[in-house]
């Protein structure tokens, strides 16, 4: 008789009381919930750029040349900051390697509230003095939870030497052939 008193008085228990401990989240809920493309769709056609250190902080950097990077000629890189977590705030530290004329606007930036899987997107503006392998770095320091984690990447621009036009063909003259070698065979 006690088992049955137990037992109908735990049946008959409010259901809309508070439970204890953590509530359940349901992940494809949450992940279906979110609209538009993922930041790997968003970034696809951009390439990872390289860490030349085995960091574990959970952010990535990605990078687009808007154009053929050519001595002397102004360049546009886009880059894409991938974090993994939560942080109030990404600072963001470009350098160039001697020869590649950054910008000094584009040197350092801050983007605040940072939200893990979120396309964060920056143009960094240079001009190449010479050509060869130049290499731009990026340093990514995150802030959360009163900690600064900072990871280093590097982006190699290879840069070609500029066109020199030849001074008959900047004046639409055409190289006439040598009568007298032909007349000579």
């Amino acid at each position: 008789m006690l088992c049955a008193t137990v037992l109908v008085a735990a049946c008959s228990q409010d259901s809309n009381q508070p439970a204890t401990g953590k509530p359940m989240v349901d992940r494809k809920a949450a992940a279906s919930a979110r609209k538009g493309p993922t930041a790997q769709e968003q970034t696809a056609a951009m390439v990872s750029a390289a860490s030349p250190s085995k960091s574990n902080v959970p952010v990535s950097l990605k990078f687009e040349l808007q154009q053929r990077p050519v001595a002397g000629n102004a360049l546009e890189v886009d880059l894409a900051v991938l974090p993994e977590i939560d942080a109030d705030i990404a600072s963001i530290k470009v350098t160039d390697a001697e020869g590649l004329g950054l910008a000094a606007a584009d040197a350092a930036f801050d983007v605040p509230d940072i939200d893990a899987g979120e396309v964060y997107r920056h143009t960094v503006h240079l001009t190449p003095a010479g050509d060869g392998v130049l290499f731009l770095g990026v340093d990514v320091t995150l802030k959360h939870d009163q900690i600064d984690e900072t990871r280093a990447f590097s982006i190699p621009i290879i840069v070609a030497p500029q066109k020199v036009v030849a001074p008959q063909a900047a004046a639409g003259q055409a190289a006439k052939p040598d009568s007298t070698l032909a007349a000579k065979h």
